[in-house]
């Protein structure tokens, strides 16, 4: 009998593992993510990004207007402005920590789109975007390294 229940318990907790550890649909908007230990404590030494907020447990939610969208073909997370595409014609490049910030603007001028890093003495470095018609900053994350795990919409974890 108690070989029974060990196989039993042992079933089961192999079975939850398994459906804890799925990729979400492609292009499926995700609560949050966390981020590994040591990247979110570099964002915790003052390191701001426009578009989301991290605790101190390393969770990434995005602000007000933002979303997390996950990309399959490239198993990446992607925060962004609500509903926007990738694909406006003015952008500008920084690296971030555990990921790469993109800085996008929806149309063209005589003012380029470009990320600008500003010194706080409060809150650290804040990175934002800034030029002609923006629309906004996107960072981008490789699920397997640093993303640790995501959260769906019912609150539930799951690893990629």
């Amino acid at each position: 009998m108690k070989i029974t229940q060990y196989l039993f318990v042992l079933l089961a907790l192999i079975m939850s593992v398994q459906i804890n550890a799925q990729a979400p649909k492609d292009g499926a908007i995700l609560t949050a993510i966390r981020l590994k230990a040591e990247v979110a404590q570099e964002y915790a030494k003052g390191v701001q990004v426009t578009g989301f907020t991290i605790d101190k447990k390393g969770v990434l939610r995005p602000s007000k207007g933002y979303e997390i969208v996950y990309v399959s073909i490239k198993k990446q997370v992607v925060v962004r402005p609500a509903g926007q595409s990738i694909t406006p014609p003015s952008f500008d490049v920084q690296p971030v920590p555990g990921g790469v910030m993109f800085c996008l603007c929806g149309g063209s001028g005589p003012d380029p789109c470009k990320i600008n890093l500003a010194m706080d003495s409060e809150n650290g470095l804040n990175y934002f975007c800034e030029g002609g018609n923006c629309c906004g900053s996107f960072i981008i994350y490789d699920t397997s390294d640093p993303v640790v795990d995501y959260e769906t919409a019912g609150g539930k974890w799951f690893n990629f």
